[in-house]
Order: C-alpha cells, then sequence, then structure tokens
C-alpha cells in the first residue's frame, strides 16, 4: 500500500497512540528521576535531561517520518532500519550509566508493572486494524498475542509486590 492509500485513523484512535506515546515517555522520564534520587540524587538533572532530551527527539523523529510516510516494509524497508535503530538505542541506554541506574534502583515490581503498558498497546493496535490502518496479524485478532504480556506482567507484579510485602526471599 502506498503511503496516500492508508487511511488516517480516527481522531479518537490517533489522540489515544499519542497519549499512550507521552504517557511512556513521561514513565521513562520519571523513573530517571526516581533512580537517581535513590542512587544519591548526583545525577537527577543529568539523567532528566537525557531521558527527556532522548525521548523528545525519538518521539519527534519517527513521529515526523511516519508523517511524512517515509516509514514503509516495501522496498526500500525504511521500518527496518527503525526497529534495527530502536534495539541499538535500547542496548545503548542499557548498557548506560541511566540504564544501571534503571535496573538497580527501580523496584522489580515496578519493572515488571510497567510491561502492562502492553495491554493498551495491543487494544490500539486492535483497533488500527479494525479501522484498516494495518494487517490483522499484528493484532491479536491475527497472531500477535504480546496482550498475554501484558496480563501476566499485572499478575507477575502483583505476585512479586506480596511476595516482597510478606518477606519471601525470591
Amino acid at each position: 500500500m502506498h503511503a496516500s492509500t492508508i487511511p488516517d485513523g480516527s481522531p479518537l484512535l490517533r489522540a489515544l497512540f499519542a497519549a499512550l506515546t507521552l504517557a511512556l515517555a513521561g514513565a521513562f522520564i520519571a523513573a530517571a528521576v526516581w533512580s537517581s534520587r535513590r542512587a544519591g540524587g548526583r545525577n537527577v538533572r543529568h539523567d532528566v535531561g537525557v531521558a527527556a532530551a532522548g525521548a523528545t527527539i525519538w518521539i519527534a523523529g519517527t513521529g515526523m517520518a511516519a508523517s511524512k510516510g517515509l516509514l514503509t516494509f516495501a522496498a526500500p524497508p525504511t521500518m527496518m532500519a527503525v526497529l534495527i535503530l530502536s534495539m541499538v538505542v535500547a542496548v545503548a541506554i542499557a548498557f548506560s550509566p541511566l540504564g544501571r541506574r534503571l535496573a538497580l534502583e527501580i523496584p522489580v515490581v515496578a519493572l515488571v508493572g510497567y510491561q502492562a503498558f502492553r495491554i493498551a498497546v495491543e487494544l490500539l493496535m486492535h483497533r488500527a486494524y479494525v479501522e484498516g490502518l494495518m494487517p490483522v496479524q499484528m493484532s491479536y485478532s491475527g497472531r500477535n498475542f504480546d496482550i498475554v504480556s501484558g496480563l501476566t506482567a499485572i499478575a507477575a507484579a502483583i505476585w512479586l509486590a506480596r511476595c516482597h510485602q510478606s518477606g519471601t526471599q525470591l
């Protein structure tokens, strides 16, 4: 499908995707603040600046590319470049001082529970399929069952919280 033949999607769907994107970016920035404070507070400003700048650049860059129809799986597959870049950025963050603080200072319950965002993503992706914006295979009506990861994250986070409250060692 050429970019000009793809429908825009309903205003509600677009607003909800934008809201979810901003909420996840906000959660990332909040996690940077929280982890930096828990680590002694020496890098809070730096970590917030890096997290906010990184999230802003990523959202603006991919948003502009998508709005101009530049992201596609057709030849040339520019979307593959974005997926590879996503992995590179994730690994770079994970092995950075900020990533280390996030991993060490954010409680495991929060790290696991955060994955519940996948439920909202999958519900929105299903709606995008219904509106003709993406193939069925990318929704839970097709072959994507990532919603199970989100539901499992909630159950696992509740279990972890109960273990923590009871003093059970994992």
